[in-house]
């Protein structure tokens, strides 16, 4: 649309100031039910408040604010607190609220599934004003009014996030644009200017701007970009007077946006944040910015010094001192934070978190703050007050309740706050918190608690709590009293049911676990009390002592437990459902009747229901409580009860009645049925139809007595009690039983009429239902069946509970958006507890407190005065007053340690803590008992320290054992050596195992019988033959084949007569089409004759299972491990490739052998002498033990004890250190000179290394001292007498004794401390000595054979040298011949490439002349009488002249040239008749066009040049492919010498192998692996003897066995295939006579309809041509586009007539008075040539500019009337058609003229 257009439509649609809209006709009814009105249940109150929602509280005067709730808009007075609401329009939600400046109205955004609407109220009358559409898809989540209020902008949710500028007041969109890609918190106008807007969000800030351009207004936004910023959310900001915008953080930190740059980050001094937490509030106030944040504080900065804040600069002059205080620069150049302190703070409180914070518009002082922990705050910055207002739930709710006995409720959220509510009194009359969250809660029943006081209560955690309500003061409201509390679950609970007796409840929880417990009421009426003034039901209040719960079991489900009901009746009252007649029918009412007669006995349990999630419904006996043992679990045995699934019994298919489905998929419908046979019954009844099908899942179940429940599923169709789009979340009858109660996910609050005959089909009056529960459709005043109340928000709003008051005068509905509202049920009257509860009221009072229950008494009792009452009653009272010491309630201690035990851990854990607790006693006293050493020893140490110096004691002297820390020490390593070779060892062991599995031998595991594959085979050959008869059918059948058939005929650009015309042929050629592809998709799938089952080389990759392995791959696995074993001796052995060797190869080996034996010698060497100098280091150690040893024994025998001497020392022998064989000393230099003088005629030559072998004397000698014993290394001890000399005479006193004789003892310790150390050091060195000798001895032996294969391979080396010349060779003319076969692969490659190339430009030639004969077809068009003509034209052959490749050519070439040239010319000459027929026939027709023509010759060019190039392309094939085979040719040849070069170097590997075989192994064997015995002996000939792995021959002799039983397997595996292949050769013949069949039975319908035989599809092709055909549907397409086109082109054509008449008529004008000025121009001249004439000489005619005028005029005239024929020949040509535009022929002409 233009711009012109839309502002007249603009223009024209403005909307009248003093128009509205009609609220009735926008509100919402829901119109597929008979619906009661809304006013019968009117909005008595609302006690919620949505604390998370931003922008959520405004001020509309200074005692009035408006929020949002859910679905409900409230007004909130501010100082009586009294509440106003308005509920929405539809039933969605409201996502977002903004007050209009002028505070005259309220803006109203919604949150809908389809197209949410903005609704603009009139305030206070709340007429709707205005209503905005089209602004978003699902939702607002922020709306804002520009400073004017003549604008609006709006923010969407998600999915579209669209940013959307209003003119609000001509509901007119002005622009629009997507903000952003996640959620946008916030939308503003910057004061200054409506073209200037911010919006932030999660993880953005992006600034927007109105800007004209030259194609109209536009709204172009850029994000700001954070830079080295971290990313953060932005709830909150302000725009500053400069155009700067100040933003909040995550972080606590404020930002300053210049130019969509961060200019920089504001923080605290020292770098601390501006706040601890999350900023939600930044407000810019009379040159101050207030901002508030999570951590509870309000802070006020000064705006110049934000606004001129700059890290780059510093303050000037004086003023940077002054303003130190208030504002500091980072030290840092890079950084971005500026630092400065606020001006004032406020702390509204500790545990608040603010949310929004607005300004009183009157008294600009006061500012309200929205605390998201559940609190609404008054702020006084002048007085620095605040004032608590009202507080509320934080967040959803998760359950509620009413009182059974006053008009009172109870809710808990998840915030763990339980609340009190009074809905007559409108307030909220107790608080009390909780560490966790709540999950559920529930009313006592007055058969537990009289009071009508106690709650029970689940949280999330797992614990429960029963908690009553105490004494009531006006201050403090109630007092919450913990009556008990425990934990059965470890995690959420989420339903509490109690039984309909009370004796039982249960608690359902996310851990999967049903926990059941047994409530035993202990309370029995006093004797003294009257009789008749008891009221038989009384019940006193809740008590310890009166009401004992005890745990009974729990159970494990296999999913989550979405809802629990137990039997009010336990069955005690089934009635049968329906009397039929038939006998089926009488044995089942036979049966019912033996079960109400034994049901005590027969029952034996509690019966109960409960959904388990994508399970169903279930059933369950809950046993007696005597029957369960307890006393190790909790748990309940399998054995003890059972989970009985429930199923559908649905109706016969005649008997269904269909109905529409309100909701496909998503409908929840309530259900009922009979629970005695547990199957859902479906009774075929004409009305009311129950219609389920057998998948439809239970949700929610409710039980009813005589067997029945209410129940809600999922089902697609269904004429059931109700349907509803949402999940119903909750589900339960009113306490009086008149009603049915439903909550919904969508936050939908519902009731229904409960009415017998709804469920009961027959027999109504005599059911037990119909005596429990009053009908409620008598209210002949009220008509309809269900109310539905959209208080809740739609998305976020579910439905937690659902309950009526006592009376069914109040309905409460409590949701997850934090809504609590309550309904007033028009249809009862209030009721109040009358005079015959008034001793119940008293004794409740008395239990309480030592006062009255005010609230409650004033309640209950209005208008009954106490002392009015009887003496009797007062009696009563007064007895019971007396026993309230009985009743008296104790304190509980609550559970506050997360980490407690469950019930059911305590039970089992309990022990095991015990003993731990006792064990961590045992030690603890342990510790105290060395810390108490410990502190003694120290005190002894100090007093030593205190002393004189002579009477200090020594540090040594308090060491009770020195070598306690050595002893300690060693054991340490020991433990540690000892824990490394177990490691060692369990390393060992797991890789021999790892070694063991991957050697393991395979074969067995194809031993098996192969039965299961034949079977498999066999139904692979079945199957297949199967899919041969009934694949294609099944093909056609198929859903997709359907799609695609119904595309073909449901194409909805088809006309609907070619439609009709050939469905029928395009059904059969798909028909035909599908079946080709069947079957060729079959012969594809054939595997070849030679095929081999791929699955082989997974086998030798380990990825396939052995049991499906084919006999291919179990054939070559055979091959490669049944255990064939060539001898190298065998005349046919071959040698393979891995195996060969040749001297250099075996040279390595001798070297590699060589380095290994001298490896084993050198580390065996380095054993030795790491032990020799162990024994050296022993010796030495011994020394300083002798020397402490001698000391000892001198203090020992000065103290007169006889002591042992050591008498020999071990010794370390000279010849230990071989490496000083050469070393002489001078003893030995004098002792050989001794020898020499003696022996002087003996004396012979002697080299100074035989000087150097010798021991000196003091050695000799020495060495002979040493007895065979110092050679053991042993110690000798004699004892040495006591010399009397060094007795000690002296007498003593019996405390020196005392000391003398703890002395003795400790110098005999230490002495054989010392000797028990130097003989567990000599027995340690003793086993090292012996353990090396054992492997020296082993060593040998491996050193010895290592020789003798040294040996041999030296042997091999000498021979295989004498070959290596022939080896080198034969392996030189390998290399040379793979070379050439390589060179030759890569020819063949190369040229094979070249081939593959000129196909490519073969193909790419076909595919020119494809375009060529294409373009042809265009030219021609439809319809051409020369089209025979011009296509002889197209493919004639003519000579044409050579192009010359190069320009310039050598002599001899243009002499070539010149000659054929001439013979042309002659060629020519001699043809020129043919020449002229030629040019004759190609000479373009009169009629015909001669561009067509033109442009034919000229693709006839192009043809010819494609022929052309095609013919070169051929020529270089067919050399190519020459090539191609030559080089194939040498190949083969090439091939051939590399084969008989391998078979030559294999006869030659054969022929070594022989003379290598020559030679003598020698191996080393025990006696018991020696198995070639004769008698017992070893024969004397051993030359048939065989070397060979005892593990290779245990296999050989397992595999004979295998061999035998595979061999009887394939027997019996062979007669079953014998006998499938008769019967698949016979049903082959089947298949084929029916085949023959088929075919002559087409034959006969061929002869019959055509008379021959025929190619149906040639005859499909000659029937309907599908490209014609769709050409013709596009040509009609065309034509209707071109219709549409060409009455455009007439209205233009009307218009440039009109113009054209406009031109003809100022051009004629401008004629006439051009010719009017011609005669007087003429008539001028004529005067003048008079007179001239007069005076010189005659009149001689015109002149020749006068013609050359005229002639231009005729000409101009002429053209004119040219020009407007063509101009009615192009009209009559665009009526007709559209052509291309005429090219006039007057433009040249006019510029000729010109």
């Amino acid at each position: 649309m233009s711009k012109s257009n839309l502002a007249e439509k603009q223009a024209t649609s403005s909307i009248p100031d003093d128009f509205y809209y009609d609220a009735e006709k926008l509100k919402f009814y829901n119109l597929s039910f008979n619906e009661i009105e809304q006013e019968v249940l009117e909005l008595h109150c609302s006690f919620g408040f949505d604390s998370h929602k931003r922008s959520n509280v405004h001020y509309l005067s200074d005692n009035c604010i408006v929020t949002s709730v859910g679905n409900l808009i409230v007004f909130l007075n501010l100082k009586s607190l009294e509440q106003e609401y308005y509920k929405a329009l539809r039933n969605g939600g409201i996502g977002a609220i903004a007050i209009h400046p002028s505070r005259n109205y309220i803006a109203v955004a919604e949150v809908f599934d389809n197209s949410p609407l903005i609704y603009i109220l009139e305030y206070p009358s709340m007429k709707v004003f205005r209503i905005l559409r089209d602004g978003a898809i699902k939702g607002y989540s922020n709306i804002s009014f520009n400073a004017g209020g003549n604008k609006l902008a709006s923010v969407g949710q998600d999915p579209d996030f669209m940013l959307t500028i209003w003119d609000w007041k001509e509901e007119h969109i002005i622009l629009r644009s997507k903000a952003f890609s996640q959620d946008v918190y916030r939308v503003a106008f910057a004061n200054e200017s409506d073209g200037v807007l911010t919006t932030s969000g999660t993880g953005h800030i992006k600034f927007w701007r109105m800007s004209s351009t030259f194609t109209g207004l536009k709204l172009q936004g850029y994000l700001g970009k954070f830079g080295a910023s971290e990313l953060t959310d932005i709830c909150a900001f302000i725009q500053l007077p400069d155009g700067k915008v100040l933003s909040s953080t995550e972080t606590g930190n404020l930002l300053l946006w210049d130019g969509g740059m961060i200019k920089c980050e504001i923080s605290g001094k020292g770098r601390k944040p501006c706040h601890i937490g999350r900023i939600e509030v930044v407000l810019l106030v009379e040159g101050e910015i207030f901002t508030a944040a999570e951590d509870g504080y309000v802070r006020i900065w000064d705006l110049e010094t934000i606004d001129n804040a700059d890290v780059t600069t510093a303050y000037p002059g004086g003023a940077e001192k002054e303003k130190s205080d208030v504002a500091s620069t980072s030290s840092s150049s890079n950084s971005r934070i500026f630092e400065m302190e606020p001006v004032d703070e406020i702390l509204i409180g500790k545990d608040v978190k603010v949310k929004s914070m607005v300004r009183n518009p009157v008294n600009i002082d006061e500012y309200l703050i929205q605390d998201s922990l559940g609190h609404l705050f008054k702020l006084d910055t002048k007085k620095r007050t605040v004032e608590k207002l009202i507080v509320f739930h934080s967040g959803p709710i998760a359950g509620s309740d009413t009182s059974p006995k006053f008009h009172s409720m109870v809710t808990l959220g998840v915030d763990g706050t339980l609340r009190v509510f009074s809905y007559l009194e409108k307030r909220m009359i107790g608080k009390v918190q909780y560490p966790n969250e709540g999950s559920c809660i529930q009313y006592m029943p007055l058969l537990i608690d009289g009071g009508g006081s106690t709650v029970i209560a689940g949280f999330s955690d797992g614990i429960i709590r029963i908690i009553t309500f105490g004494k009531y003061t006006v201050a403090n409201g109630h007092e919450f009293m913990l009556q008990e509390v425990f934990k059965p679950h470890k995690s959420r609970i989420t339903k509490i049911i109690i039984s309909e007796d009370c004796e039982y409840f249960a608690t359902v929880a996310e851990d999967k676990t049903v926990f059941f417990f047994n409530i035993q009421n202990l309370y029995k009426p006093e004797l003294s009390f009257s009789t008749e003034m008891i009221d038989e039901n009384y019940q006193p209040p809740y008590s310890k002592k009166l009401i004992k719960i005890t745990p009974i079991c729990f159970i494990e489900t296999e999913t989550p437990v979405n809802s629990i009901s137990f039997s009010p009746d336990n069955h005690q009252n089934v009635n049968v459902l329906e009397d039929d007649g038939t006998e089926s029918q009488q044995e089942r009412m036979q049966e019912s009747e033996d079960v109400e007669e034994d049901s005590d006995n027969n029952i034996g349990g509690r019966r109960l229901l409960m959904v388990l999630e994508d399970v169903g419904l279930m059933s369950m006996i809950l046993p007696p409580t005597n029957s369960i043992d307890t006393s190790i679990t909790y748990e309940l045995s399998k054995d003890k009860f059972e989970l009985i699934p429930w199923h559908f019994v649905v109706p016969d298919e005649k008997k269904k009645v269909e109905s529409e489905s309100i909701a496909d998929e998503k409908v929840e419908e309530k259900v009922l049925g009979a629970s005695e046979d547990r199957e859902v019954k479906v009774v075929e009844e004409e009305k009311p139809e129950l219609l389920i099908k057998e998948n439809s899942p239970f949700q929610l179940v409710y039980y009813l007595e005589g067997g029945y429940f209410i129940g809600t599923i999922r089902n697609k169709k269904g004429k059931l009690m109700y349907t509803h789009i949402a999940a119903v979340t909750d589900l339960k009858l009113s306490s009086s039983g008149k009603y049915l109660l439903f909550g919904g996910a969508d936050g939908t609050a519902g009731i229904r009429k409960f009415r017998v005959e709804d469920i009961l089909l027959k027999d109504a009056e005599n059911s037990p239902l119909a005596k429990q529960f009053p009908d409620s459709s008598g209210n002949g005043t009220i008509s309809g069946e269900f109310w539905l109340g959209y208080a809740h928000d739609s998305s976020r709003g579910r439905i937690a509970n659902l309950s009526n008051s006592f009376d069914d005068s109040f309905l409460v509905s409590v949701g997850a958006d934090g809504g609590v509202v309550v309904w007033r049920n028009l249809m009862h009257e209030v009721k109040t507890v009358g005079k015959k509860l008034k001793n119940t009221m008293n004794f409740e009072i008395l239990i309480f407190s030592d006062g009255q229950n005010e609230e409650f008494a004033k309640e209950e009792t209005p208008d009954i005065d106490l002392e009015e009452d009887d003496e009797e009653e007062i009696t009563i009272s007064q007895e019971r007053s007396k026993s309230k010491e009985e009743f008296k309630i104790e304190v509980v201690e609550d559970i506050l340690d997360p980490n407690t035990y469950s019930i059911q851990e305590h039970k089992i854990k309990s022990e095991k803590d015990r003993e731990i607790d006792e064990a961590e006693i045992k030690k603890q006293v342990t510790r105290n008992y060395i810390q108490d050493l410990r502190n003694e020893f120290l005190e002894l140490l100090n007093q030593n320290e205190q002393v004189i110096p002579e009477w200090k004691l020594l540090r040594d002297s308090f060491s009770v054992d020195s070598d306690l820390r050595t002893d300690i020490e060693k054991e340490t390593a020991e433990k540690i050596e000892n824990l490394k070779k177990d490691q060692e060892w369990i390393s060992e062991k797991e890789s021999i195992g790892l070694h063991k599995t991957l050697k393991l031998d395979l074969s067995s595991l194809f031993s098996s019988n192969h039965d299961g594959t034949q079977e498999k085979l066999l139904q692979d050959v079945n199957d297949r033959n199967k899919t041969t008869d009934n694949q294609i059918t099944k093909k056609l059948d198929s859903e997709e084949y359907k799609e695609q058939q119904g595309d073909l005929n449901g194409n909805k650009g088809q006309i609907k007569v070619l439609h009709d015309s050939r469905s029928k042929l395009e059904a059969r050629k798909q028909l035909r089409a599908q079946r080709a592809t069947l079957w060729k998709e079959l012969i594809e799938s054939k595997p070849d004759e030679n095929y081999e089952d791929p699955r082989f080389e997974n086998l030798i990759c380990g990825k396939t299972n052995f049991s499906f392995f084919s006999d291919v791959a179990n054939i070559r696995y055979a091959e490669l491990h049944m255990g064939d074993y060539k001898l190298k001796t065998g005349e046919k052995y071959i040698v393979p490739e891995s195996e060969r060797v040749d001297a250099d190869k075996k040279k390595r080996q001798l070297i590699l052998l060589n380095e290994s034996i001298f490896d084993l010698k050198e580390n065996f060497n380095k054993q030795i002498l790491h032990l020799r100098d162990n024994k050296q280091n022993l010796i030495n150690k011994f020394y300083e033990y002798i020397l402490k040893i001698e000391t000892i024994d001198k203090k020992l025998v000065k103290m007169g004890e006889t002591v042992e001497v050591l008498t020999t020392m071990p010794q370390m022998d000279p010849l230990a250190y071989p490496e000083n064989r050469n070393l002489v000393t001078e003893e030995d230099i004098q002792y050989q000179l001794r020898l020499n003088e003696e022996n002087a005629h003996t004396r012979t030559k002697e080299d100074f290394g035989g000087f150097a072998n010798r021991l000196s004397a003091q050695k000799k000698e020495a060495n002979a001292e040493i007895t065979s014993a110092a050679a053991d290394t042993e110690l000798l001890l004699i004892q040495k007498p006591v010399d009397d000399s060094l007795k000690e005479v002296t007498s003593k006193s019996p405390l020196e004794i005392l000391e003398y004789e703890n002395t003795r003892t400790f110098l005999k310790y230490k002495k054989n401390r010392f000797l028990l150390t130097m003989e567990d050091a000599l027995t340690k060195f003793d086993e090292k000595v012996e353990n090396l000798v054992k492997e020296k001895i082993l060593l040998d032996g491996d050193i010895k054979f290592a020789d003798i294969k040294l040996l041999l391979l030296y042997r091999e080396w000498a021979l295989l040298k004498e070959f290596e010349k022939f080896d080198t060779t034969l392996a030189d003319k390998l290399v040379t011949k793979k070379q050439e076969q390589d060179d030759i692969d890569q020819k063949i490659k190369e040229c094979q490439d070249r081939l593959n190339i000129k196909k490519v430009e073969i193909e790419q030639v076909i595919k020119r002349e494809k375009e060529i004969y294409s373009d042809f077809t265009k030219i021609l068009g439809e319809g051409n009488k020369y089209e025979e003509f011009l296509t002889k034209i197209l493919k004639r052959k003519i000579k044409r002249a050579k192009k010359k490749v190069k320009s310039e050519k050598v002599d001899g070439e243009e002499h070539e040239d010149e000659s054929e040239e001439e013979s042309d010319d002659e060629y020519g000459d001699g043809n020129d008749e043919s020449d002229e027929e030629d040019q004759e026939e190609e000479i373009c027709p009169n009629d015909c066009d001669t561009a067509v023509f033109n442009k034919v010759l000229e693709l006839r060019e192009k043809k010819l040049d494609e022929e052309e190039i095609l013919s070169e392309i051929q020529k270089s094939i067919e050399a190519l492919k020459k090539e191609n085979e030559s080089l194939i040719k040498k190949e083969k040849v090439i091939h051939v010498a590399l084969k008989n070069t391998e078979t030559e170097i294999q006869d030659f590997q054969t022929q070594k192998q022989k003379k290598l075989n020559e030679l003598d192994v020698v191996v080393p064997l025990r006696l018991h692996q020696l198995y070639f015995l004769e008698k017992n002996a070893l024969p004397a000939d051993l030359s048939s003897a065989l070397i060979f792995v005892e593990d290779g021959l245990r296999k050989l002799k397992n595999r004979i066995k295998e061999l035998h039983q595979e061999k009887s397997d394939i027997k019996k595996n062979h007669k079953e295939l014998k006998k499938m292949h008769i019967s698949l050769k016979k049903s082959r013949k089947e298949k084929q006579l029916r085949l023959e069949d088929m075919e002559g039975r087409a034959y006969d319908v061929q002869m019959l309809k055509f008379g021959k035989v025929i190619d149906l599809e040639k005859l499909e092709r000659m029937g309907v041509n599908k490209n014609a055909e769709e050409l013709r549907e596009k040509l009609l397409r065309e034509d209707q586009k071109r219709l549409k086109e060409l009455k455009l082109a007439e209205v233009q054509i009307s218009l440039r007539k009109e113009k054209l008449t406009e031109l003809i008529k100022d051009n004629t004008e401008r004629l006439e008075n051009k010719v009017s000025l011609t005669e007087q121009n003429k008539r001028l001249e004529d005067s003048l040539n008079t007179s001239q004439c007069s005076v010189t000489a005659e009149y001689n005619g015109p002149q020749k500019k006068d013609i050359i005028e005229k002639e231009r005029l005729i000409k101009l005239v002429q053209l004119q009337s040219a020009e407007i024929e063509e101009l009615k020949m192009e009209i009559e040509l665009h009526i007709r058609k559209p052509v291309a535009p005429i090219t006039s022929k007057r433009n040249a002409q006019e510029n000729e003229l010109h």
